[in-house]
């Protein structure tokens, strides 16, 4: 088969190329981005450009299956770029399917897309998509997510399916999980003893590897569970500082726009209230399950930030 890969060169894409490349079901294999890949993988037909420009239409030319990856995680202060990579390419990416006649679309969604449902007992797959408008990335999760069901009711006889995983943890984990490695404190919202909710990476590749080289309609929840913030304190050795929903925000945006903090409040949203995640329609319909809990998940991070000699300094950062 034929695969096309937009965001070839970011966290997901450079995990993902490399087994899609040693697969021998697929014989084609091409990947747009911005930059190359920092890894090698072979018989990668690279294109540079951007996810809304001309390249696009040359990149998913002639592909049977389309995987979209090229979306913005890192906090920027232009919201409008933001949107602009997350929403309008996410829009080109579809039209441009449709254009190249592509069977198969997969699309890296996240528990996210929730939003403030975040709180409730259990999320499902058909839990409301609220996102935040408080939180640019829960926000274009669900932009994207929504658009993605859309396309698949208008194309019945396109196989769409969105993996909705919660925050990646690993030994290359990016983002501003990452970046609380550099803490002198475990920061956390008072309410959520719970704490956030973490899966490995290599079980979402797994699984993202799973449904590009087999049909798998609808959406998939991927999650190995919640690890207290007091757990999470210890297994980094720093203190963990419970904080009020308001004030975490509001320091949040401060330091944010001060240049000391590398996230603003549109974080703190997505860190209210614990996200209760149900997997079992990914463990019935694709046979997943997380190799690694949460702590273990967030254990390996932890250990390869220490072994690769980095310090907390850099989380404050000079301005």
């Amino acid at each position: 088969m034929r695969v096309a890969i937009t965001g070839v060169s970011g966290y997901l894409g450079r995990l993902l190329a490399p087994r899609l490349a040693a697969d021998g079901r697929v014989t084609e294999l091409t990947g747009l981005d911005l930059v190359a890949p920092s890894v090698v993988v072979p018989g990668l037909r690279f294109a540079s450009g951007d996810i809304l420009g001309p390249e696009l239409d040359r990149t998913l030319g002639g592909s049977e299956v389309a995987v979209h990856l090229a979306f913005v995680v890192q906090e920027l202060r232009d919201k409008q770029r933001t949107r602009r990579v997350n929403v309008e390419g996410t829009r080109a990416f579809f039209r441009a399917c449709e254009r190249a006649g592509v069977r198969r679309i997969v699309l890296a969604s996240s528990i996210a897309a929730y939003g403030q449902a975040a709180g409730q007992p259990l999320l499902l797959e058909d839990s409301p998509l609220l996102g935040s408008r408080r939180s640019y990335y829960a926000e274009t999760k669900r932009i994207v997510d929504e658009m993605a069901g859309g396309f698949s009711r208008a194309h019945p006889e396109v196989t769409v399916t969105r993996l909705r995983p919660s925050i990646l943890c690993g030994p290359r984990a990016v983002g501003f999980v990452a970046e609380l490695l550099e803490s002198p404190v475990y920061p956390y919202v008072l309410g959520n003893e719970a704490g956030l909710p973490f899966v490995h990476e290599d079980d979402v590749i797994r699984a993202l590897h799973q449904v590009v080289v087999e049909p798998h309609p609808g959406p998939f929840n991927l999650d190995a569970g919640n690890l207290p913030p007091r757990r999470a304190a210890a297994l980094l050795g720093v203190r963990p500082v419970g904080l009020p929903y308001l004030a975490a925000r509001a320091l949040a945006d401060v330091g944010f726009a001060a240049g000391l903090l590398p996230f603003s409040s549109h974080w703190v949203e997505l860190a209210r209230a614990p996200f209760r995640v149900s997997t079992h329609r990914a463990q019935t319909l694709l046979g997943w399950r997380p190799t690694r809990s949460a702590e273990e998940a967030f254990a390996e991070m932890v250990e390869q930030h220490r072994s690769a000699g980095a310090t907390r300094r850099r989380f404050w950062r000079a301005r």
